[in-house]
C-alpha cells in the first residue's frame, strides 16, 4: 500500500522531478568545492556576516563606501536575504556560501516556472500533458540561453528576481480573487524576498512594472475601474513593503542622480553600453537569445590576454546544428506570441505578458522595432542614460519569463491540436510526446555545456591567497572609522585584477572589488566613485598626484580627505602594462606614512593625525570661501589656506574664481587668431586681486621659433588677466630676434641644455626649463642632419660649432612674487593669452583598424574640411597624433570639433612618455560638439611629449564620427587656478574654538554631541560625505543649525553656544521608522492568520 501511494505520488510529480534533477545536476557539474566563485559584480557577506549584516541594516547611508554616500543601490534591501545567508553560514563552509546560493535561487525558478505554468497559465488544460507542459517550461526557463547570460557572470539580485517573479504572479492571483489578511501576508512576504533584486533598483522597478500591468489586466474585462483600483492597491503594497529601503533611494535619485551622470566612470561607460546593446540587436540575436556578452571580452589570467567571456561556449553555439537548433526555438516563441493575442482561455492577462514582451523588445532591440524613436529622446536625458545603459542585463530575467510563456503556448496548441486531430493507427498522443520530447532534447543538447560545468564562468572559480585573511583579521582589530586606501591605482574605472598564479594556473581575481567584504573601515575604491561627486573628487586628486609621483600633494590629499590607512598590494596587476611596486612603497614613505604591517606581497602604512578616531571634530583653523573645486587635479584653496568652509559669496572672506580650470573638461573658452580668451562673470564686490608667484625650483614656458630667410625670431606667451578696465600680465622672458650668418638649411638653438631643432622657413614650440634665479643662455648650431645623445638623453655637441647668440638676464623677483589689484566693482575677470595655437593634421598618420585580429572592416575619407571616420562589423578604426614639440611639461588647452552621425561617439585617447602616468580617455557622444579638454602639467623633464590617439569603433553594426578640428594652446592652467579675490578690511581665517567633550553615537547614525563654544560662532565637523539631509539642532532649541561644506566635501556646523549637539542623518531615520511600521503590520497580519 504504501509503495504503491509512492508510485503514484512519484508519478504525479515527475514533470516537477525531471525540472528539479535538471537544476540539481547543473548545480552539481558547476561547484567547485575547492574554489569560491568571485568576481566581475560580487557580493561576499560571507567574509563578515556580522559586519555585513550591521552595514546592510543601517544602509540608508553606506558609510563604508569611500567618504560615505548616500543609498544609490539599495543596500537595505539586503536585509531579507540575511536569514538565508546565516543558515548558509551555519551549515556550509565560507566559500561554498555564494556557490550555494546561486544554485538555490536557479532551483526555486524552475520549480517557480513549473507552479505558475501548472497552476495559472495551463489551468484550463484538461489532458494528460498538462503538467509536462509545465516541465517543459520549466525546462525552458532554466536552460534558456537568456538565462545563462544572467548566470555565467551572476550577480545576487539577478539570481534573486529569476527565483521569486514566478511566484509574485501565482501570489497576484490569489489577491485577485480574495483580498483577505492572509493573502494580503504572501503578498508581502514574497516582497521581501523578492527585495535583494532592487540592489540596482531599476530592476526592482521594471518588476513592479510588470506586476502591476499583470493585476490590471487580470480583472479588467470583469470591471476596468476595479482593475485599476487593484493595480493601485498592488503598488502600495508594494510600496509599503518596501518603504524602509524605496524612500532613501528615492531621495537619492531626486537629489543626488546627476552625481552619477556627471561620474568620470559612468561618462565613459555609459555609452559604450548601451551602444553595445544597441548593435547587438539584429534579427539573428533576436531569434537565437545571444546578445552583447558574446562579443564582450574578459581577462584570462592563465594566456595573459583578453578572450571572450563565453569562450567555453562559442565552439559549441557555433555548430550549425545548434544554431539551427537555436533559431527553432525563437521563431516558436514569437509564434505563440501571435497565437496568444486569440487565447481567450489564457483570459485578459495574456495581453499584459503580450505588453511586457513588446516593451522588453522595445528597450533590448532597441532597432529592430519603430519604437525606437522614442527610445532614442529619453537617451538625451543624462539620468535615464544612466538607469538604462544596458537595458538588456535589466530586462533580461523579465524577458526569459514572458519568452518562456509564448514558447509554452505554441507547445500546448500543437500538443492540442495533436491530441485532437490522431489518426487510429498513429495516435496523436505519440506524436504530442515526440514533439515535447524533441523540443526539450533541443534545449538540453543547445544547453549540453551547462552540464558540463560550464553554466557558470571558469575564470571566476578561485583561491583567494591566506594573506588577505591575515589582514582582515588584522583590520578587524582596528578603530572602524579609520579610513582605508589602497595603492597602486591604475585608472578611473572601477574594475580591479589581482593575480595569484602560485595557487594555480590563471587563478585571479577581475571584477568591482572584495577588500570592502572584509573589513569594518571605509574603503575608497574606485567603484564608490560612480555614485557620489566626493568620491569621484577624491580621485581627479589623487591621480594627478600619483601621475607626478608628488609625496607632498600625495599627503595633502590624504589629509584632507582624512585618509588614515593605506594598504599597497603587490598583486594588484594593470593587463595593459607593467608596474613597479617599490614606487608606491617610495610615494607612501615621503609622504610621512609609517608601515604598521606586512605579510608577503601585503603592507599597511598610517597616517598619524591626532583626530584619526573621531567622526566629529572641531577644525582649529578655517576660511570662509565661494570656491568650485569637484573634480579638480588639485585643490589650490585647501594648499594655501589650509582646512575651509564654503559659503556664499557675500559671507565668503575669499574666492577662487577659476579653481575649476584644473578640471579634465572646461568651459567658456576661446580660441582666437591669436591665442586663447576666456572671461567669467563676478559678483560686483570691492576685492584684492592677487595672481600667485611662481613657486617651483624650474620656471616652465613654451616658446615660438620661426627661422625665416635668415632672421630667428623668437617669442613668449603674454598671458593677461583683464578686470575693472586694469590688467596685469603675467611675467614672461623677453621675445628677441637675431640674423643667422650664414644662410643654414636648419639650426639647433639651445636656452641652457634645452632646444629645438628648427628648419628654415619653418617654426617650432618647444617648452622651455629654466632654474629660477639663473640667466638664460642662447646658443646655436647648425644642424648636422643626425644626432648623437648622452646617457643623460642630453644632445653631444662634441666637434659641433657652438655660437652663442644672447644672454637673458632675468628679473626673477618678479616671477617669484604675487601681483596684486585692488578691484572695486568688478563684473567679469577676463583672460587674454597670446601665443600660437597647434592644429593636427588629422591625416597625418594612417588609420588602422586596431580591433582584435583586424576584425570587421574600416573606412577614412577626407572632405571638404572634415574626416569622417567609419567601422563596421566590430573594427576600430583608430587614429593618432604624436606631438613632437609640445611637451607634458606645461599645461594645455585642447579643443575637439566634431559630429557623431552613428553608434558610439568618438574616443579619445591621451597617453605620455612615461608609461607609469595612467592614460586619460574621453569619450563625447554628443550628434554635435565643441569640447575643450584640459591638459595638465604632468611631467618635469620638458622632452616628454604626449599622444593623442582616437578611436570609431563598431560594436556590431556601422559607426559614423566626424572630426573637424583639433587644436592645443599652451595655457598656465595651475597658476591661474590659484588666483584669488580677497575681500577688503576682513580677515582671512579664523580660530575654531570649539571643543567637542563627549560624542555618543545611536542606532549608527545619530550623533549626541556634548560641545563647548566659548565664542559667538564655532563649527563642529563630521567626516563623511556632505549630504543636505545630514542635520543638526541644538537641544533646546527648535532650528537646525547652519550647515556648509567642509573642504569641499564634508559636513560642517556652526554653532552658538555650549551646549548639546543632536547630528543625524534623516533617510536613516526614516528607514528605521519603516522598518518598525513594517514589522508591525508584519505581525498584526500573523496575528490574524493565526486566530483564524
Amino acid at each position: 500500500m504504501i509503495i504503491s501511494g509512492f508510485t503514484r505520488l512519484f508519478k504525479d510529480h515527475l514533470p516537477l522531478l525531471l525540472v528539479v534533477a535538471v537544476a540539481l545536476i547543473i548545480a552539481r557539474q558547476n561547484i567547485d568545492t575547492t574554489t569560491i566563485y568571485s568576481g566581475w559584480d560580487n557580493i561576499h557577506a560571507e567574509f563578515d556576516l556580522a559586519r555585513y549584516a550591521r552595514q546592510v541594516f543601517f544602509g540608508a547611508w553606506v558609510e563604508h563606501q569611500g567618504l560615505g554616500a548616500p543609498a544609490a543601490q539599495a543596500q537595505l534591501a539586503e536585509i531579507p536575504r540575511l536569514p538565508i545567508l546565516l543558515l548558509l553560514h551555519t551549515l556550509l563552509p565560507a566559500n561554498l556560501i555564494r556557490y550555494v546560493f546561486i544554485f538555490l535561487m536557479y532551483l526555486i525558478g524552475g520549480v517557480g516556472m513549473y507552479w505558475y505554468l501548472a497552476t495559472i497559465w495551463l489551468k484550463q488544460n484538461k489532458t494528460s500533458f498538462k503538467t509536462w507542459l509545465a516541465a517543459l517550461g520549466g525546462l525552458f526557463y532554466l536552460l534558456h540561453v537568456l538565462t545563462l547570460q544572467q548566470f555565467y557572470i551572476s550577480f545576487e539580485m539577478f539570481m534573486t528576481q529569476f527565483a521569486f517573479l514566478p511566484f509574485l504572479l501565482v501570489i497576484i492571483h490569489r489577491l485577485a480573487k480574495q483580498i483577505n489578511s492572509k493573502n494580503i501576508l504572501l503578498f508581502v512576504l514574497l516582497q521581501l524576498l523578492l527585495a535583494p533584486s532592487s540592489h540596482t533598483s531599476t530592476v526592482f522597478y521594471l518588476a513592479v512594472l510588470f506586476s502591476l500591468v499583470y493585476g490590471f489586466f487580470l480583472i479588467v474585462k470583469e470591471n476596468p475601474l476595479k482593475a485599476l483600483r487593484f493595480s493601485i492597491l498592488l503598488g502600495l503594497l508594494t510600496l509599503l513593503a518596501h518603504a524602509y529601503w524605496i524612500l532613501p533611494n528615492l531621495y537619492y535619485t531626486l537629489n543626488n542622480a546627476s552625481y552619477v551622470a556627471g561620474s568620470r566612470t559612468n561618462q565613459l561607460f555609459a555609452p559604450e553600453s548601451v551602444w553595445s546593446v544597441r548593435e547587438a540587436g539584429t534579427l539573428s540575436n533576436l531569434t537565437s537569445g545571444t546578445h552583447y556578452l558574446f562579443s564582450w571580452r574578459d581577462y584570462d589570467f592563465a594566456t595573459q590576454q583578453f578572450e571572450f567571456i563565453f569562450d567555453e561556449w562559442l565552439p559549441h553555439l557555433n555548430q550549425w546544428s545548434v544554431k539551427i537548433m537555436l533559431q527553432i526555438l525563437g521563431v516558436f516563441t514569437m509564434i505563440g506570441g501571435l497565437l496568444l493575442i486569440k487565447a481567450k482561455n489564457k483570459g485578459w492577462q495574456r495581453f499584459s505578458i503580450l505588453i511586457i514582451y513588446l516593451f522588453c523588445l522595445s528597450f533590448i532591440w532597441i532597432d529592430l522595432l519603430p519604437s525606437n524613436k522614442l527610445i532614442d529622446q529619453l537617451y538625451q536625458s543624462g539620468s535615464f542614460r544612466e538607469a538604462f545603459r544596458n537595458p538588456f542585463t535589466k530586462l533580461s530575467i523579465i524577458y526569459s519569463f514572458v519568452s518562456v510563456l509564448l514558447f509554452i503556448q505554441l507547445a500546448e496548441s500543437l500538443v492540442n491540436y495533436f491530441k485532437r486531430n490522431g489518426r487510429k493507427h498513429f495516435p496523436g498522443k505519440f506524436v504530442a510526446i515526440g514533439l515535447l520530447g524533441a523540443l526539450a532534447g533541443m534545449m538540453i543538447y543547445i544547453s549540453w555545456p551547462s552540464f558540463q560545468g560550464h553554466f557558470i564562468s571558469e575564470k571566476l572559480k578561485i583561491e583567494y591567497p591566506a594573506e588577505y585573511q591575515a589582514m582582515f583579521n588584522y583590520l578587524s582589530d582596528q578603530d572602524p572609522h579609520l579610513r582605508i586606501l589602497q595603492l597602486p591605482q591604475f585608472s578611473h574605472a572601477s574594475w580591479e585584477y589581482y593575480t595569484w598564479p602560485w595557487l594555480g594556473e590563471g587563478n585571479g581575481y577581475q571584477g568591482m572589488g572584495f577588500y570592502f567584504f572584509g573589513f569594518p573601515q571605509a574603503f575608497l575604491n574606485r567603484d564608490a566613485d560612480r555614485w557620489v561627486a566626493t568620491s569621484d573628487s577624491f580621485y581627479h586628486e589623487l591621480k594627478h598626484a600619483l601621475d607626478r609621483q608628488n609625496a607632498t600633494h600625495f599627503g595633502e590629499i590624504l589629509a584632507k580627505y582624512r585618509v588614515d590607512l593605506l594598504i599597497i598590494d603587490e598583486t594588484r596587476l594593470d593587463p595593459n602594462r607593467e608596474h613597479t611596486y617599490l614606487v608606491d612603497h617610495r610615494l607612501a614613505r615621503e609622504a610621512g606614512l609609517t608601515e604598521v604591517w606586512r605579510e608577503n606581497f601585503l603592507t599597511i602604512y598610517q597616517r598619524q593625525s591626532e583626530t584619526a578616531d573621531q567622526e566629529i571634530f572641531a577644525p582649529k583653523q578655517l576660511t570662509k570661501t565661494s570656491v568650485a573645486t569637484e573634480r579638480v587635479r588639485t585643490d589650490y584653496l585647501y594648499r594655501e589656506q589650509g582646512d575651509y568652509l564654503t559659503t556664499g559669496e557675500t559671507e565668503a572672506t575669499v574666492i577662487y574664481p577659476l579653481a575649476d580650470l584644473v578640471v579634465h573638461q572646461l568651459n567658456g573658452l576661446d580660441f582666437t587668431d591669436d591665442g586663447l580668451r576666456m572671461i567669467r562673470p563676478l559678483t560686483d564686490g570691492k576685492y584684492t586681486l592677487t595672481v600667485p608667484g611662481w613657486q617651483e625650483k624650474y620656471y616652465f614656458t613654451p616658446v615660438a621659433i620661426r627661422y625665416q630667410q635668415q632672421t630667428v625670431t623668437v617669442s613668449f606667451p603674454r598671458v593677461e588677466i583683464q578686470v575693472e578696465g586694469k590688467t596685469i600680465t603675467l611675467p614672461r622672458l623677453a621675445d628677441f630676434e637675431f640674423e643667422v650668418v650664414p644662410d643654414l638649411t636648419a639650426i639647433m638653438l639651445f636656452f641652457n641644455e634645452g632646444g629645438a631643432i628648427v628648419e628654415q622657413n619653418q617654426s617650432a614650440f618647444p617648452i622651455l626649463k629654466v632654474p629660477v634665479g639663473e640667466s638664460v643662455k642662447i646658443e646655436l648650431i647648425e644642424f648636422p642632419g643626425e644626432l648623437v645623445y648622452l646617457p643623460s638623453g642630453e644632445v653631444d655637441v662634441t666637434g659641433l660649432t657652438v655660437n652663442p647668440v644672447a644672454r637673458l638676464n632675468v628679473d626673477w623677483s618678479a616671477f617669484t612674487s604675487a601681483q596684486t589689484l585692488s578691484v572695486d566693482q568688478a563684473h567679469e575677470l577676463k583672460i587674454i593669452s597670446r601665443f600660437p595655437s597647434l592644429t593636427v593634421d588629422l591625416l597625418k598618420n594612417p588609420t588602422v583598424n586596431c580591433a582584435t585580429g583586424k576584425q570587421g572592416s574600416i573606412l577614412t575619407q577626407s572632405q571638404k574640411n572634415t574626416v569622417l571616420f567609419q567601422a563596421d562589423d566590430f573594427g576600430v578604426n583608430c587614429g593618432g597624433y604624436a606631438f613632437e614639440h609640445l611637451s607634458s611639461a606645461y599645461p594645455y588647452v585642447m579643443e575637439l570639433k566634431g559630429k557623431n552621425y552613428q553608434g558610439r561617439g568618438i574616443k579619445f585617447f591621451i597617453s605620455y612618455t612615461d608609461r607609469a602616468i595612467v592614460p586619460e580617455d574621453y569619450l563625447i557622444q554628443e550628434n554635435e560638439y565643441v569640447a575643450y579638454i584640459g591638459l595638465g602639467k604632468i611631467s618635469d623633464d620638458p622632452r616628454d611629449i604626449f599622444y593623442l590617439n582616437w578611436e570609431t569603433r563598431s560594436f556590431g553594426k556601422e559607426d559614423i564620427n566626424e572630426l573637424e578640428s583639433i587644436s592645443l594652446a599652451p595655457f598656465p592652467l595651475e597658476q591661474l587656478a590659484g588666483l584669488k579675490l580677497e575681500k577688503l578690511e576682513t580677515p582671512l581665517q579664523f580660530e575654531n574654538r570649539a571643543e567637542i567633550l563627549q560624542d555618543r553615537v545611536y542606532l549608527d547614525s545619530i550623533h549626541l554631541i556634548k560641545a563647548d563654544c566659548p565664542e559667538e560662532a564655532c563649527w563642529v565637523a563630521l567626516d563623511q560625505s556632505f549630504d543636505d539631509l545630514w542635520l543638526a539642532f541644538r537641544v533646546g532649541k527648535a532650528d537646525f543649525l547652519p550647515h556648509h561644506r567642509y573642504n569641499n566635501w564634508a559636513n560642517i556646523w556652526q554653532l552658538d553656544k555650549t551646549g548639546t549637539i543632536v547630528i543625524f542623518y534623516l533617510p536613516e531615520l526614516v528607514s528605521l521608522l519603516s522598518m518598525v511600521g513594517l514589522a508591525s503590520w508584519l505581525i498584526i497580519l500573523l496575528l490574524k492568520n493565526s486566530r483564524r
